[in-house]
Order: structure tokens, then sequence, then C-alpha cells
């Protein structure tokens, strides 16, 4: 059995210690499971028009079965403090790493799909402890790595309806629950559209957002998505590059795809035009919102300690700072 280590109070809404340490047992069992893989045929061509070629799906499980090792992950996950809680029915995983700098501003990191908060380790200690990797006491950040409802270690939801929306709701509960009445949040792919509802939802403790995909929609692009008309033939560098919506973030034809209404509701299939839907990963995004928040203005200054490509978009009427970057990086 895997051994999973919590302390459990009574009540539910406690912070709870987690620790995790796979046995050895399963480990093994899922090596053997990859090596019983029943393959199939060679595809007749030799490129990737048909999918993913099958040398490199039996390259992947070779590298699973007999090089891959858990335990350095799970190390590594153990030298972080690690907790539960439970939010609207559902326990949350997540980790907590406070700077030795106490007036560092606290920070929720939201990872995305498909995904887990190993993608976030590598940013905790420069985050936390600045002062180590060059930069100053000022740029500290108290972390916060949630693990999203039904992934890594938190608790799968029972019934429907965990969309961005109310994850947004739930890490502003997890953020005051641990004591935190400002913070600033960031994403990236699904963790962005987290970070940007959030945004949209505006609790007064939420000073800002930074996300690393941007769903940002100047009003003119918007009116040509809306309309089926040409795209303005005046966009910046930028916008034709990889800022806003431009050609080279989602391609030509896929920009078209867009719908920027102003609503998060990523569980609803919107109807899309029958062109330009070239990839599964791009009519994913085509079913995002782009919401009117983030429209207008590109005006500010970088938020603090996320990089210098963090630009504020807009200051809303909360005063509460939109940030994006610029996704050609």
């Amino acid at each position: 059995m895997t051994a999973v280590t919590e302390t459990q109070p009574v009540e539910a809404t406690a912070i709870r210690p987690f620790t995790f340490e796979a046995a050895e047992s399963d480990l093994e069992e899922l090596r053997a499971r990859i090596a019983a893989t029943r393959w199939p045929g060679k595809e007749p061509v030799d490129d990737q028009s048909q999918g993913v070629q099958l040398a490199t799906i039996k390259a992947l499980a070779h590298y699973w079965q007999t090089e891959y090792d858990w335990r350095k992950c799970e190390a590594r996950l153990s030298a972080l403090p690690q907790f539960m809680t439970e939010i609207d029915g559902v326990d949350i995983h997540f980790i907590h790493v406070r700077s030795k700098h106490e007036d560092a501003l606290p920070l929720i990191v939201t990872h995305g799909w498909p995904g887990s908060i190993v993608e976030q380790l590598k940013i905790i200690d420069p985050l936390t402890n600045p002062t180590a990797h060059g930069g100053s006491a000022s740029d500290a950040f108290h972390v916060v790595v949630p693990s999203l409802p039904g992934y890594g270690f938190s608790g799968k939801p029972t019934t429907t309806g965990w969309d961005p929306t109310r994850i947004a709701r739930a890490w502003t509960v997890l953020m005051k629950r641990l004591g935190y009445d400002r913070f600033v949040a960031q994403g990236g792919d699904w963790g962005a559209m987290v970070a940007d509802v959030m945004g949209t939802q505006a609790p007064p403790e939420l000073l800002g957002i930074h996300v690393t995909w941007p769903f940002t929609v100047p009003p003119e692009i918007d009116q040509a998505v809306q309309t089926g008309k040409p795209l303005p033939a005046d966009l910046s560098a930028d916008e034709q590059h990889g800022g806003v919506v431009g050609t080279h973030l989602l391609g030509e034809q896929d920009v078209h795809l867009l719908r920027a209404e102003e609503r998060h509701d990523p569980g609803r299939r919107d109807s899309l035009p029958g062109r330009g839907r070239t990839d599964p990963a791009q009519l994913d995004r085509a079913r995002l919102s782009g919401p009117r928040l983030l429209q207008q203005g590109r005006q500010g200054r970088a938020l603090r300690g996320l990089g210098a490509a963090a630009t504020v978009r807009r200051r809303s009427s909360r005063g509460l700072q939109i940030a994006s970057i610029d996704a050609s990086g």
C-alpha cells in the first residue's frame, strides 16, 4: 500500500500536514503493467500525419519502465511543506513555503492541464529566497502551490461544477484561510484561466494577477471575431508575434475561432465555425473566453518579482492590477 500521512483534526476546514510515500510494490506493479503493454502495428507512413508514431510511444514507455526514478521526485516533494484542507467538500492539497523575508508578498500559483505541482517546484526557491538568486528582499514572495481538484493529491470532486470560476473562489478561500489578507495570483495554461477568473471576480484581498497564457482581446479584434470580418491590418508587432491574440499565437485561421464573450464557463462548448480546425489544442483555446476586463489599455508597470515581461493591462474600478505577458518569450 502507498503510505499517506495526514493529521486529521476534527474541523474539516483545518490545515492538515500531509506527506506521501509510494509503496515499492505499487511502483513495481506499474513497471510490470508498462512491460505488459500490447502494442498495435506500426503506422504505414513515415511521418506524424496519422498521430504519434509507434516508435515514439515505445521509447516513452521504455523510459518510464527502466529509467524514470519516482523516488527522486518524491524526495523533492517531501522536502517542501505540504498540507491538506477541505474547501467546498473537496480536499485540496497544496505546498506552502513562507519566505524568510517577512514583508514578502503572498502568491498563489496554479498549474495547468494536463500537469501538476511538479511543474512549479523549480520556481519556489527563487521566489521565496530571491537574495540567493541575485535578487533583493523586496522581490520575495510567500508561495502557495495548490493541486487542482482531481489532480495529484487533491480530492476528486463527487459532483460536477468544478470549473475555473469555482476553483478561483476556492483559491481565495484558501489564501484567506492561511491568514493572507492581501495576495497576488499566477497561472499558466489552465491555471492561467483560474488566475484570469480570479481577476474578474476581484476579491478585495487580490492585488493583481499574472498569466503566461494571455486571454486579452482588443476591441477591434473582438469586433472582427464577432462579425466574421478580417482582422485589423494595423496590428502591432507584439499582437502579430505573440502578445494578445496575434496570428502567431493561434494561427491565422484559428484566431477566428475565438469567442470573446464576457463569461467564464469552459464547460460549455461554443458553436465554432468550420474553418481552421487544425489542432485539438487550438480548439480547446477557442472554447475559452476573452474577458473584456483585459481588453483595454496597455499602460502600467511590471508586477514586482514576476519578470520584466509582465505588463499591467488595466487597473479595474476596484484597483485590481491585471497582468499578462508576451507568450512568444
